[in-house]
Parts: structure tokens; sequence; C-alpha cells
């Protein structure tokens, strides 16, 4: 007996786009009747040969909370989806500043976290993925989820704090679809007919339609990136040496100013390897054996950061703040020190500006800025250009895009946008159709 299925866009706390009739789809038993009941209207259908259906439903005013249910003549089971409102519905798509989720903001936001958080702000998070194949029908998984204390996390920064302007403005439930990949190109995101003026830009996809050929090249490049990093440590005399430890004679060691970059303090500007940085920080009696924080601003391209010789963090990779703890009990009385590990991988290393550096607790700070002593372990070539195969066109408009195409909703908002980026939406052939 065959269950119904129905998409993931369909279920508890879905937003619908409000006053336009919208679809509703899924699988059940081949050739038999699909009843939908939803605001005390009934509407059926028939399944085909292969058990697909589809209902238009007929728009609903705004509000809630609605409620419906799905049945078929092939089973007694029945489907009740509730906490369903009608308002405006927007996709969110782009890059890295799409995807950022509130999480990270949360040091600078916290008071987006006080309940009561407008529950009828609701996302739904579409999964990455990315298909050459062509486009699908379906999304393989996702659910709506309403804004709380314990889910805001996970919410896009941009689009949260835009569905909040859209509430406060017209106080009508706001429904976020995030679909958005940290570095993607929009080609990515772009239909074979939208790139119909960019051919070169189809053949280049093409390849990876065929799966033993992308997963061959996603293994290639996976090694030859993992063999820049063993060679790395291998080669790095300071990790060999244990540079991070208490008792390191750093009498020898250059000096450079921090924040800013290391070519401004003598080291190569094209530098790739790894470079040691140490300095020493007070502690007052009262927050010794304290816990306490160390933001670092952000480092190009990858650290791990060790205080008194014990490693409290690190990040693989250059665009996320380094926002770490330091546990009780490892500070001490007076003189403490902390050594960054740095492996800048394509030169123009760095620490930025205009950060928080230091370390520090709710009533105490010292400030990381100024002279820092260095010491490069190991000079290398760069890193191989990195090959994403998630960036290649099309990939993410056929997984991510292709099955919204049906669904109604308000608009689109777009971040972040590049010369190719923009150049290839003057197309205006971006959209949702």
């Amino acid at each position: 007996m065959n269950k119904i299925k129905i998409s993931a866009l369909i279920g508890d706390s879905m937003i619908i786009q409000q006053e336009i009739a919208f679809p509703i789809w899924g699988d059940s038993a081949p050739e038999t009747r699909i009843t939908i009941v939803f605001l005390d209207k009934t509407y059926t259908t028939q399944t085909n040969a292969d058990g697909k259906w589809r209902v238009v439903l007929d728009g609903a005013p705004v509000g809630g909370p609605y409620t419906m249910d799905i049945s078929s003549d092939s089973t007694e089971e029945r489907i009740h989806i509730t906490d369903i409102y009608a308002g405006d519905v927007w996709l969110c798509s782009g890059q890295s500043n799409m995807e950022l989720p509130m999480e990270r903001l949360k040091d600078d936001f916290s008071e987006e976290w006080k309940p009561p958080v407008n529950s009828l702000i609701r996302q739904f998070k579409i999964p990455q993925e990315w298909d050459f194949s062509g486009p699908r029908e379906e999304l393989h998984d996702g659910s709506w989820t309403p804004a709380s204390p314990e889910t805001l996390n996970g919410f896009s920064g941009t689009a949260w704090f835009f569905a909040k302007k859209l509430y406060e403005k017209h106080k009508t439930p706001v429904g976020l679809i995030n679909a958005a990949v940290g570095g993607s190109p929009v080609e990515a995101w772009m239909s074979k007919e939208g790139l119909a003026p960019y051919p070169q830009k189809i053949t280049q996809s093409e390849p990876y339609a065929d799966t033993a050929f992308m997963e061959k090249k996603v293994q290639e490049n996976e090694k030859c990136q993992q063999d820049w990093y063993d060679t790395v440590d291998a080669g790095d005399d300071g990790l060999i040496g244990e540079w991070f430890s208490k008792t390191t004679d750093d009498s020898t060691w250059e000096t450079l100013e921090l924040p800013g970059r290391f070519d401004e303090g003598g080291v190569p500007a094209d530098f790739c390897g790894v470079i040691w940085l140490r300095r020493e920080f007070i502690v007052p009696p009262e927050h010794a054996s304290q816990q306490a924080k160390a933001w670092l601003g952000v480092i190009t391209d990858a650290d791990t950061v060790y205080v008194n010789g014990v490693e409290i963090g690190n990040t693989a990779y250059r665009y996320p703040p380094r926002k770490y703890t330091i546990p009780a009990r490892l500070l001490r009385e007076g003189e403490n020190q902390i050594t960054i590990r740095v492996i800048c991988n394509n030169g123009q290393g760095g620490v930025t500006r205009d950060k928080p550096f230091k370390i520090f607790s709710d009533d105490w700070t010292s400030s990381l800025h100024g002279t820092w002593k260095y010491k490069i372990s190991l000079t290398v070539p760069p890193i191989p250009p990195n090959f994403f195969i998630k960036w290649q066109p099309m990939g993410l408009y056929n997984a991510m895009i292709a099955p919204l195409l049906t669904l109604p909703v308000k608009g689109v908002i777009w971040y972040q946008a590049s010369p190719t980026t923009a150049r290839l939406m003057n197309t205006r052939r971006f959209s949702l159709t």
C-alpha cells in the first residue's frame, strides 16, 4: 500500500503567499483519488500512472493559523498539516552574505534573541545540493521553522532583518526560503535557458552530468588540497618544535605591528607557508583562573591559537571572525602568552584591521593591538586552485531553485553581487517564472 507523500515545501508552520492560488503536490498509489480539505473547501484529483498528483488551491486571505488535511482512497492514512499562515513569501538567495546565520551575529545583536521573538517570521532552509543532469522536480529535504530564541541561530541574518522590517511595516507573516551558498557565482543559480547568451558556461557544466567524472574530479581536488596541507604540517618546524610552548625562546624573532598585513612587518607580500606570532598580555589578579574570550578579527588564511601553551581554537579558512573561549584556570595572574600559528596559502597574509582584537571578560579587557614577535617556520608554493563542484553553472539552479518554480512568492532578494554577477543578472533571466 503506497503512503501519501508530499513536497517538503508543504508542511507544518508553512507560510503561503496570500491571495494567490497555490499548488499542492506529491505521490501516492497510481490512479487513486487524492482529497484535500483547506479553508472549508474540498479539492480532489486523480494520481497518474506514476502515482504523481497535483492540486491548485484557491488563494488564502492573510492570516492564520489554518489547517489542511490530505487523504487518499488507497490508504486510511491522513496527513494533517497545522499552523499554516498566509502572508508574503520571499526567496532569499546568493552567496555568503545571505547564507551567514544569525548565530554569527549574536555577540553584536543579542537583543534579537530576547523573547518574544516573532514566530510569524519563518524560514525554510533548502539543503545545499547540486545537480548537473537537469532540473529536479523535488527538494530532497527541508521544513518550515518559526523564529524563536531556540531556532533563530539558524536563520539567515540578512533575511531575518529584512523580514523584521517588512513585518513592522505591514504586520503580515513573512516566509523566508533560504537558498544560499557561500562563494557561489550567479551562473550556478541560472537555468540552461537563462545561460543561453553564455554558451561557454553551459559547455563548462556539461561534463559533470556524468556522475563518475564528477566524483573523480572532486576526489582529485580533495587529494590535491590535502596533500598541500599534509606537506605544510610535515615541514613546519614550529609545529615540530612546539613553538606554542611557554618555554620557547623567541628572543631572536622579528617584530611586526598587528592588526595589519604581514608584509608591513617585512614578510614578503606573496609569502605562502607558516608564520608563528607571539606576544604577552597581563591578567589582573582578580581575573586569574577565570574564563575569558579571545577575539582576533579575521586572519588570512588559517589559524591555530594557543594561550599559555594550550590550544584554545582553530579556523580553517579566512572568512569567519576568530572568536575563541579561554577555559577557566588557564589564565594566571600577571604575564600570560598568546601564540598564533598562521597558514598563508596564497599570499597577502595578515590580520584584518577595524575588528575586535583583544582578550577580555565581562569587566576586563587586554588589547592585543601593537607589537608582536614573529618567525616564519616554512615557505612553500601557493596552494593549488581549489575546485568547487557546487559552483559550476546550473548545478544549484537544478537542485535548489527548479523545484520551487511553481511556488508563488512575493519576490526574490539576492546578496552579494560581484561584477560577474551584475553582468549576468542584467540579462534579466535570473528570476522565478
